[in-house]
């Protein structure tokens, strides 16, 4: 079974050797009336999950989480996340998870006086993360609140090639005022790209060059829009595996000879500024596709 990194993992070994020093020093009359319900977890980033727990009837500090992806966890098929001491008959623990998983088991658990008392089972998945390989691609950036296309129930998000185009690449349509092209917000760079190919016919520019761009099977990629780069760029310490420098968006600019270029991965006090430029300027450009 795969699992992410952990600063947290407990051998059974190591675990039996707690339970028995706690059995030797705390053997007593088992509580009347013992309950573990197991919470639901949040899903922080689609590779960290954190766990919840509430332990009603006993105190005791040797409980915890176990889960997998096979049903009903154990400490043989499983990761173990200890919680210590309740809080008000609550315990949390964090994990590292994998990323995209469709099905973790997850239960909590409690042991007292030489007895495993374990909560429901309930089932989680993981969404996508920031960096993941995924859809031919890498995820770069996912929808939040207020984002044009976020939907609370279906995860979506921008995944950037695993390679760019050169440094020298040019916008293209150097006379020409492409009216199609004048999106700015999430979700307007495939029509900008579709806007760009149709209008400067067999020139190459950074837009056929996305839109002509093929990975694993997926060849719906386009050049992005300028908010779709700066949405990228807020994580770029994340992101910090491709060149720093200007990339063409697929935005034109009110200027006919002029289009917009986003400056990645620096803090933009350390760069030179996004803005508009000379579509003959040489840029580079990178392709991605949206999901």
């Amino acid at each position: 079974m795969k699992f992410k990194n952990t600063t947290i993992r407990f051998s059974a070994l190591i675990f039996s050797f707690i339970i028995l020093v706690f059995v030797s020093c705390n053997k007593g009359p088992a509580p009347a009336n013992i309950v573990v319900e197991t919470l639901p977890v949040i899903d922080d980033g689609g590779d960290k999950v954190i766990l919840q727990a509430n332990i009603d009837g006993v105190t005791t500090s040797v409980n915890g989480f176990l889960f997998g992806t096979e049903p009903e966890p154990t400490l043989q098929n499983s990761l173990h996340i200890p919680g210590g001491a309740p809080v008000d008959g609550r315990i949390e623990g964090g994990a590292g998870a994998v990323p995209s998983t469709p099905a973790y088991y997850l239960r909590a658990y409690a042991f007292v006086n030489d007895e495993m008392h374990y909560g429901n089972e309930i089932t989680f998945s993981t969404g996508h993360a920031i960096g993941e390989s995924f859809g031919g691609g890498t995820v770069a950036y996912l929808f939040e609140p207020g984002d044009p296309g976020y939907d609370a129930s279906t995860e979506h998000g921008l995944i950037i090639a695993n390679e760019i185009f050169g440094e020298e690449i040019y916008w293209g349509c150097d006379s020409v005022y492409v009216s199609g092209a004048t999106g700015t917000e999430l979700g307007t760079g495939t029509t900008n790209t579709t806007s760009i190919v149709a209008l400067c016919g067999e020139e190459v520019t950074a837009a056929t060059l996305c839109d002509n761009y093929e990975s694993d099977g997926f060849s719906d990629w386009y050049l992005p829009s300028n908010r779709e780069l700066e949405k990228i760029d807020t994580n770029f310490d994340i992101l910090g595996t491709i060149p720093g420098g200007h990339y063409w968006s697929s935005t034109q600019s009110v200027d006919t000879l002029k289009s917009w270029a986003i400056f990645l991965w620096t803090n933009e006090s350390e760069g030179i500024p996004s803005g508009t430029y000379l579509k003959d300027y040489g840029r580079r450009a990178i392709a991605i596709r949206s999901f």
